[in-house]
């Protein structure tokens, strides 16, 4: 790790470490819950959530949990979010589309086109990951992809910054990107515009063309 962080330009360097503080505060949540959920004052780790910031500090430095801990209600579960949105006037979501559909931003240069890939099944050796979000744990997938393209992330994300570092083509926020590039699908992807292109995949000559009559 130390490795690729000392070859990092200062920019993705700074980048990387803001990443990494955001993980450790997850993670630091977590072992919070474990604590309290072992010292017997707190039921259900996943409460935890419902404490507020300076609540959570005091339990920790031994003080009482909140007497109306277990009347909160986590908030009630909405419908996913847009990939891609902005909050007009009270708040309501209002769903944006990029200029064109498909064209997303792209976060590690280069040009590359390959065979779409959801990651699973058969890998093909051409392969574009095709995902919604740029999940850190897709990162042993990287070696060997030609392309990688998502609907959701941005530069700062873990995975744009070790595309970065593999020389990945790499395009984000690709609106519709898993439904309109399923596998198996060719398509293009230019990580300096951020434009993907799918292309019509020729069948082959030995396979049924139906009925010529």
């Amino acid at each position: 790790t130390l490795g690729i962080r000392d070859s990092l330009p200062p920019r993705e360097a700074l980048r990387l470490r803001i990443r990494w503080v955001q993980e450790l505060q997850v993670r630091l949540v977590r072992e919070a819950a474990r604590r309290l959920a072992v010292r017997g004052g707190l039921d259900e780790p996943s409460k935890v959530g419902l404490l507020r910031w300076p609540e959570l500090i005091e339990a920790l430095e031994g003080g009482p949990l909140p007497g109306d801990l277990k009347e909160r209600l986590p908030r009630a579960a909405s419908a996913p979010l847009p990939d891609a949105f902005r909050l007009a006037e009270g708040g309501v979501v209002v769903a944006e589309r990029t200029a064109r559909e498909g064209e997303g931003q792209g976060v590690s240069g280069g040009r590359a086109t390959g065979t779409a890939w959801d990651g699973t099944g058969p890998r093909p050796p051409d392969a574009v990951l095709v995902v919604r979000t740029l999940d850190p744990a897709l990162a042993p997938l990287l070696p060997g992809l030609a392309g990688l393209v998502a609907q959701t992330g941005s530069p700062l994300s873990h995975l744009a910054v070790l595309a970065r570092e593999f020389g990945l083509p790499t395009v984000v926020g690709a609106t519709d990107a898993v439904r309109r590039f399923p596998p198996g699908s060719r398509l293009t992807v230019d990580g300096t515009t951020g434009d993907v292109q799918p292309h019509a995949v020729e069948p082959h000559l030995n396979e049924p063309q139906g009925d010529l009559r």
